[in-house]
């Protein structure tokens, strides 16, 4: 009723918007940013502030920010962000003296700020963590672009008109998607030709200023929040990015529009409802009807498959919850029997393929959300811990050591070693293919049986660690009695290694140098005759990259392969983010890969396009899948395998 405007009109208005809001897709996913009273809230108090100075409304405005900073951190920003538009706005809009503006922006300022500071003490005094990630990916990837705002792949318009234009990709529900509708859309675009051509013949703003109720204010937040949610500042000034501490811990910028979306919508209802009044006035009452009514029909039509979608997802996710949320356990417990086991006599649970993604770094993804689901669930009716990670910003230490179980033989397991003798319960989907280091992994386990699609081992971390421990006694002589750089114990195909003992890289993993980061954007830093003993022979390709612990920037490789005309055969992607073995920062990037019986020749070539995305690289390896090739630098520098050898 601030904007007086009609109830009738406000509560059809306010259906349209919920139904339409961005919130909307968080319903199955970030179920914690799906409130959708957030941002209409802070719009109702920031605005019952500006027009009655009630300190009432400061402090329901704090207790919003304080509620939902605690929730999710994201609205949190919204919060700042739109207070401290609002702060520029009254400052440049309004006549009275700068003392009296600054009093009245000044209370709005702290129930916006004094959350994210008690928040953070919060933090500190709760999170014992202290080397988690602080520069996640996607501030730069994920903004508001022209489709988010002006199109939708759920409206009917949008879809008529990607098939008369070239609209481009309809947004789809993406972290930037901030489409408002289309009537909407014609509203405001209406106001804004008004608008100008009223500045230009020196008018009043009319419809947009309306005596004490003035618009003005609250579309010059719209605006600003929208240029700030489409990164183009962070895009254009690549460097600002990596000074602005507190926005870079945001990776999904776009949802920064969310508050446009309420902003522009509320705006437009404003409008539409004066246009309305004026026309009535005018004894323009059909006029008044069709108008409203078009706009009511248009925008209605758009609503209806967004509220489709929604019904939909709701339905998907109660199938989701009956499947993950299994209250009775029968059918594990069974199982377990079956092979001899409770519940209660495993230490923890580990799905292969191994997935890991949580330090910005790392990012092992799963082999489906099948696998995620059944580990997750699984986990829920045994009471097990989880080894394997679905969470951002984890601790790089922690993220580190447990990714190099699934290194194969030579990684050390530290979160294996434990006075907890009972075994890890491991779930592999049957259809999962997996690499010859987690082939590995299994070879040492018990097989349990086979569960809903899913092969179920039992693995005695205490009697993998005593093979691995003779194993090193066994290497170890080798290495004492070893005179050359490199050998290759069971020569089965060409191998290589390269050093780069010349290099001048400031750090160095082994040996004498290590190559500093190269300056372009792609270069090939290895090339060498391959030919295999026979078809799709399984080779290794590794090497190590030393990464900053100051940002999510990482390298990543492609290795191609020719034959004797040096003719292209193939090629693959190694990236940095899949690594299982780590040495400080030093990551162990690898892949093993089939050769081509045509192959003659394999070439590697280093991605650096988010320069620079590394420090340094050194130790590189090319090898059969099957070979044991050593390493020895001195007293101390040994490798196995391109793994350290630590003893």
């Amino acid at each position: 009723m601030r904007f007086h405007v009609h109830p009738i009109w406000s509560v059809i208005a306010a259906v349209l918007i919920i139904t339409m809001s961005p919130q909307q897709f968080k319903l199955a996913e970030h179920f914690s940013l799906a409130y959708f009273c957030v941002l209409p809230m802070v719009f109702y108090y920031n605005l019952a502030w500006h027009q009655s100075g009630q300190r009432q409304y400061i402090f329901k405005l704090f207790l919003v920010s304080m509620v939902f900073t605690f929730i999710h951190l994201y609205f949190a920003l919204m919060i700042c962000l739109w207070i401290a538009l609002y702060g520029m706005g009254y400052l440049l809009s309004h006549e009275p003296t700068l003392r009296k503006k600054t009093l009245h922006i000044l209370p709005l300022f702290a129930a916006a700020v004094v959350p994210v500071i008690l928040f953070q003490l919060f933090m500190l005094v709760t999170d014992t963590i202290s080397d988690r990630p602080e520069y996640p990916y996607g501030a730069r990837a994920h903004g508001t672009s022209f489709n988010d705002i002006f199109t939708s792949y759920l409206s009917p318009f949008s879809l008529w008109l990607s098939q008369l234009f070239d609209t481009g990709t309809l947004s789809g529900g993406n972290e930037g998607y901030a489409y408002i509708g289309i009537a909407p859309l014609l509203i405001l675009l209406v106001a804004l030709v008004h608008l100008v051509a009223n500045i230009i013949r020196r008018r009043k703003a009319g419809i947009v200023s309306n005596g004490h109720i003035d618009l003005s204010i609250w579309l010059f937040i719209a605006i600003g929040i929208l240029v700030f949610a489409s990164a183009i500042i962070f895009k254009k000034c690549f460097a600002c990015l990596d000074y602005a501490s507190f926005i870079k811990q945001f990776r999904a910028i776009g949802r920064f529009s969310w508050p446009y979306y309420y902003l522009a919508t509320i705006a437009a209802v404003v409008i539409a409802y004066r246009w309305y009044m004026g026309l009535l006035q005018q004894s323009k009452k059909w006029v008044a009807y069709l108008l409203s009514g078009s706009l009511l029909v248009a925008w209605s039509s758009e609503a209806v498959p967004f509220a489709q979608m929604t019904r939909k997802r709701v339905a998907d996710g109660e199938a989701q919850y009956q499947q993950f949320y299994k209250t009775d356990a029968r059918q594990w417990d069974q199982f377990l029997s079956q092979a001899g086991y409770t519940k209660d006599g495993f230490r923890a649970l580990y799905a292969l393929p191994y997935f890991h993604i949580g330090t910005e770094k790392l990012g092992l993804v799963p082999y489906s959300y099948g696998e995620v689901n059944d580990v997750f669930s699984a986990a829920l009716q045994l009471h097990l811990p989880v080894m394997n990670v679905m969470m951002s910003r984890t601790s790089w230490q922690q993220a580190f050591a447990q990714v190099r179980v699934s290194g194969g033989p030579y990684t050390d397991k530290q979160v294996l070693r434990s006075n907890d003798q009972r075994p890890v319960l491991i779930i592999h989907p049957a259809k999962a293919p997996l690499n010859t280091d987690e082939q590995y992994l299994l070879s040492a386990a018990k097989k349990l049986g086979h569960l809903d699609g899913n092969n179920i081992y039992a693995l005695s971390a205490g009697e993998l660690l005593k093979k691995e421990a003779a194993r090193r006694d066994k290497l170890k002589t080798l290495f004492d009695d070893m005179l050359t750089k490199d050998t290759c114990i069971n020569y089965t195909g060409a191998w290589y290694v390269e050093h780069y003992d010349t290099g001048n890289a400031a750090e160095v993993l082994m040996g004498k140098g290590a190559a500093r980061a190269i300056d372009g954007i792609t270069q090939v830093v290895f090339e060498a005759p391959l030919t295999p003993m026979h078809d799709s022979q399984v080779y290794e390709f590794s090497t190590w990259m030393l990464v900053s612990d100051k940002d999510y920037k990482i390298g990543r490789f492609v290795v191609y392969m020719y034959d004797e005309n040096g003719s292209f055969l193939t090629n693959f992607k190694v990236l940095a983010q899949e690594s299982v073995d780590n040495h400080g920062l030093w990551l162990r990037v690898s892949k093993y890969f089939s050769v081509p019986a045509r192959c003659r020749k394999i070439s590697v070539e280093l991605i650096n396009i988010i320069y620079p995305s590394y420090l340094a690289l050194d130790e590189l390896m090319i090898r059969p899948a099957d070979a044991l090739v050593i390493s020895k630098s001195g007293d101390t520098g040994k490798m196995v395998n391109n793994h350290m050898f630590l003893r």
